[in-house]
């Protein structure tokens, strides 16, 4: 018999309702208790228990019992108070399951670790409303008095529980999360503190230089204003013709002398931040070059990556680049848009061609597009292939001047650290990559934090 289209619709329709009307014996095991019964059971059993916390089917109820001592007390602020003691037995149950957590800070500087202790106890170990799928199970005042009853799942607080132990075995985690959290809210003075202590000297200046950038104008490569007018407005504040503030700084942006003056007052108070400046003043410093560099391996005992010779014939920008350690900074008005050096080098590129063709023409590129950070992407990449690696690592960093902290560079940067032999530099930022979530579905970063951390 030929069944037609328009009769299978009753059919289908019979299907579904019969599947919904029986759920499987599987699915009925693993429904939740719903809002309205777990209200039920609470008013049959706890609604007059006093403060502290009661087990509730799959449920963990927190209960506060507070008195209304003053009658001038509003309802407002009877409830805030409620919600506060509801918190602290919240972080007290959270206190009995996994014991004080203690995470071991002692390879950070004391500076450091005050930053990270705090975060830890405020951000990490404390538990929230918002991070369970809990009830309000009551929220009233009842006479003289204010309740305020709360259930979490069991599971959520367990699991919770869990992710603090593992915080405890894992300090990088810690030390991750909060230098993403500093990253993510634009706190660059925190971040640069965190990463000049982790040995990360390099990534600590682009830190300061990018949140410090338009109170100090931190540009050491711009068109505008002109070397002369640079000179003359120096001049001027030499002579003591010129009040020392952010906007007359910004008339003498690359300036040398004004860099290491800045970098000499933070020396002791704010190593990073002096460490920042030397490095844009390297560009400019002349003759002081060697001095400049004694300076930034003083502040970081040595850690500092030695100066690199290039043999290339051209390339102006290129050459700033790596006697400035990846620290040139790109003022207004500097071309990034593809020029045809740029785009001659990728077709080269995707053909497998010459790789000291194409570094030849992302070189020209480069002082054509100083700002495409495509041109930084690329000759690091080539730099990489010939195993240079030194000279790709301040390309990464170059790079990272131009798109602050980007993920893909930073993998690329530990590629390199690993490979120089800078091990325990390559792994801290394998290990941000890694605790931040910033590796995703990307297989490069996924490779090379797979490589890193398991060495």
């Amino acid at each position: 018999m030929m069944i037609g289209r328009g009769n299978l619709r009753p059919f289908f329709l019979l299907v579904v309702l019969l599947i919904a009307a029986f759920p499987s014996a599987a699915g009925a095991q693993q429904t939740p208790v719903k809002a309205f019964e777990l209200a039920g059971m609470y008013q049959s059993s706890l609604n007059e228990k006093a403060t502290g916390w009661y087990a509730l089917s799959d449920y963990v109820v927190f209960i506060a019992d507070l008195e209304r001592k003053n009658r001038d007390s509003s309802v407002r602020d009877m409830r805030a108070k409620a919600m506060l003691k509801v918190s602290e037995l919240m972080r007290s149950w959270v206190a009995s399951q996994s014991g004080k957590v203690d995470c071991d800070l002692s390879r950070w500087p004391e500076r450091s670790r005050r930053i990270l202790r705090k975060y830890l106890e405020q951000k990490i170990q404390i538990p929230s409303f918002g991070m369970f799928h809990g009830h309000v199970l009551e929220n009233s005042p009842v006479q003289h008095r204010y309740r305020y009853a709360f259930a979490a799942p069991e599971v959520e607080l367990k699991q919770f529980c869990a992710r603090l132990k593992r915080v405890s075995a894992e300090p990088m985690c810690v030390f991750s999360q909060v230098l993403e959290n500093m990253l993510k809210h634009d706190n660059y003075s925190v971040a640069a503190i965190l990463l000049f202590d982790t040995d990360l000297p390099y990534l600590a200046a682009c830190a300061v230089q990018e949140g410090e950038s338009e109170k100090f104008c931190m540009s050491n490569y711009s068109m505008a204003p002109n070397p002369l007018a640079q000179r003359d407005a120096l001049r001027k504040l030499l002579e003591g013709k010129l009040e020392i503030k952010p906007e007359n700084l910004c008339r003498i942006p690359g300036s040398y002398e004004i860099l290491s003056a800045m970098a000499e007052s933070s020396m002791d108070s704010s190593p990073e931040r002096a460490f920042a400046f030397l490095g844009l003043a390297l560009p400019a410093s002349g003759e002081n070059y060697a001095e400049v560099v004694r300076k930034m391996n003083s502040l970081v005992e040595g850690r500092s990556i030695s100066s690199i010779k290039r043999n290339y014939k051209n390339g102006v920008i290129v050459k700033m680049t790596m006697n400035s350690f990846g620290n040139l900074r790109f003022g207004e008005g500097i071309p990034d848009f593809d020029d045809g050096y740029f785009k001659q080098a990728v077709e080269l590129f995707h053909k497998h061609g010459d790789k000291n063709t194409i570094a030849e023409f992302l070189i020209k590129a480069a002082d054509k597009t100083p700002a495409n950070y495509k041109v930084w992407d690329y000759l690091g990449a080539i730099l990489k292939a010939d195993k240079k690696w030194a000279q790709a690592a301040v390309v990464y960093l170059q790079f990272l001047q131009i798109r602050p902290f980007d993920s893909e560079a930073l993998g690329h940067l530990a590629e390199c650290y690993s490979q120089m032999g800078r091990t325990e530099s390559a792994r801290v930022l394998a290990d941000f990559l890694f605790y931040s979530g910033r590796v995703g579905d990307s297989i490069i970063l996924k490779r090379i934090t797979t490589q890193i951390r398991g060495q």
